[in-house]
């Protein structure tokens, strides 16, 4: 066994020997110089790259070593570096592949505007630099189902992200072009959002127009026809009483003066304010319209004095008492009658339109005064005309100007009566009537003998 290895270290040596490189002679100056060593050349992907033997750069790509082991980097920015350990025995070629610190990726989605997001981060655009190795994408639109994946970048990559429909498709045909489509608050691009099934909230808007807003359960395929109407009309509400309420088709809108911009159709008006009476109207707005609400008062107060402190009163036929009398009645007709005992009613009948008193004077009724005159005491020269000359005089004050001498209205209280016929004027005295009573004078003549002494 030791002759075996003996005969293996010098098939060793022999070796060795047989691989050492050949020296070179130079016979320059009569001595002979000898130089050893191999060649390492360097062949990399990346031009400009800095290589380094032993922690020493070398110039261009190729550098002859010594035999015997070595270390190798090649650098160049943006790339990780290359390392490695060779044992150089021989001219030798390394292939350098310098591996780039990161790599484009490129994401193109189906659904224009969708957000993504890598490793959960939302990024800009659709291409983005990230560094080799693993990484999360996530891809999402309103409407659709997340697109995710992972994958492993070490070279530029490309992922196309189909999204699918979350749900059903909703279809809304507006009327208005350019009009705003919004679905539960979020604004849809075009006219065909994607939802989940159940309930939806759909706004239809456009300048000058009315929006339009309807709820909708999905349980499939859906499509709206959202019918934009004009914004409307100014309907303007004014009247005589500043501060009353306006409603329009029953719901309160504010107070006069008012105005609405209200969409063509047919409307009810009603004005209310207190202590008057409603006023209602139902327009049709087609076109700029005002209302001129002209509210009549509820009532008025009617007020009746009298000149009297006992009186009755009534008011269309229904007793009210006595006066003063005060009451708030509504507007109309109204016959008032005030009555005391010995006094003729008085009678009015007004139209309340406005606040009315009423100052009632009361006369005291009338009684009657029948004269009875013998024909002895006409006038002789009457010539068959009767009366016809007498005169019937109360307070001096001559009452039968038609010669009438029964029938004659005397007022109330104590009266002087005196009578005339022809040339005869006979005082009959003081006498007292009462209101509504007859009274007769019996006339009759008396011849008296007057003594006359001489």
């Amino acid at each position: 066994m030791k002759k075996w290895a003996v005969v293996l270290a010098a098939a060793g040596l022999i070796l060795s020997l047989l691989a050492a490189p050949l020296m070179a002679q130079s016979t320059a100056g009569g001595k002979t110089k000898v130089q050893a060593g191999f060649t390492v050349t360097f062949q990399v992907n990346v031009p400009g790259a800095a290589i380094f033997v032993d922690k020493t750069q070398i110039q261009g790509n190729a550098v002859k070593v010594p035999p015997g082991a070595h270390s190798f980097r090649v650098v160049a920015p943006g790339y990780f570096d290359y390392i490695q350990n060779a044992n150089v025995t021989a001219n030798m070629t390394i292939n350098v592949q310098l591996q780039p610190q990161s790599f484009p990726l490129t994401i193109n989605a189906n659904v224009k505007g969708a957000l993504i997001f890598i490793d959960g981060a939302q990024v800009k655009g659709n291409v983005v630099t990230v560094p080799a190795g693993i990484h999360s994408i996530r891809v999402s639109a309103n409407g659709f189902q997340d697109f995710n994946t992972s994958v492993n970048v070490s070279a530029p990559m490309v992922i196309d992200a189909q999204l699918q429909q979350a749900g059903f498709p909703l279809t809304v045909n507006v009327n208005v072009k350019g009009a705003l489509i919004f679905v539960d608050g979020a604004q849809v691009m075009g006219n065909v959002a994607a939802v989940s099934p159940g309930s939806h909230s759909i706004r239809v808007t456009a300048d000058g127009y009315q929006d339009f807003n309807t709820s909708v359960n999905i349980n499939g395929p859906f499509v709206i026809n959202a019918q934009l109407n004009p914004a409307g009309y100014a309907l303007t509400v004014t009247g005589n009483v500043p501060g009353a309420a306006v409603f329009i088709n029953n719901v309160q809108r504010g107070m006069i003066p008012y105005t609405e911009m209200l969409p063509p159709g047919t409307y009810g008006i009603r004005v209310t304010a207190s202590g008057y009476q409603d006023y209602n109207t139902t327009v049709n707005v087609n076109a700029a319209f005002t209302v001129n609400a002209q509210l009549a008062a509820a009532g008025y107060p009617l007020t009746v004095t009298a000149n009297l402190k006992t009186t009755a009163l009534t008011v269309n036929n229904m007793q009210k008492g006595g006066t003063p009398y005060t009451e708030v009645l509504p507007p109309g007709m109204y016959t008032i009658v005030v009555s005391a005992p010995g006094y003729a009613d008085y009678v009015a009948t007004v139209n309340l339109s406005s606040p009315l008193v009423i100052n009632a004077v009361l006369q005291p009724s009338l009684a009657t005064l029948n004269i009875v005159i013998p024909p002895s005491f006409l006038d002789p020269e009457d010539k068959g005309e009767g009366f016809g000359l007498v005169k019937i005089f109360i307070d001096g004050k001559m009452m039968n100007p038609k010669r009438d001498v029964s029938g004659i209205q005397v007022t109330p209280g104590r009266h002087r009566i005196a009578v005339s016929s022809g040339a005869l004027f006979v005082q009959l005295g003081d006498f007292d009537f009462a209101a509504g009573q007859s009274y007769a004078i019996d006339l009759y003549m008396e011849l008296r003998p007057r003594v006359i002494q001489r």
